[in-house]
């Protein structure tokens, strides 16, 4: 799979494709994960059952947010060195491969 990081040095949420299943792993080893598809011509980006699958992400700001634009994303822009998360009303998650 593909993994592609926050861009923060300090704490690391780390976001695996798989052929067509995700995972999204906070710091705390929480893990959201689901199915994804993404059409390449039209830049169209869509999850579907999203859920944590392990460990809790109650209190973590930020994976509550990934969660979300996950859930939501419609669109994607980037390539193999960063990927942005779109929801249709410019909310936005990115991400940078290490």
């Amino acid at each position: 799979g593909k993994m592609i990081t926050s861009p923060s040095s300090k704490v690391v949420y780390t976001l695996k494709f798989y052929d067509t299943t995700f995972t999204f792993t906070t710091p705390g080893g929480a893990t959201i994960s689901g199915y994804w598809q993404a059409d390449n011509k039209k830049r169209t980006f869509r999850c579907t059952q999203v859920r944590v699958t392990d460990g809790s992400i109650s209190g973590d700001t930020i994976a509550t947010k990934a969660q979300n634009i996950l859930k939501n994303a419609r669109y994607y822009e980037g390539d193999a060195n960063w990927l942005q998360l779109q929801v249709q009303d410019n909310t936005y998650m990115q991400f940078h491969n290490k």
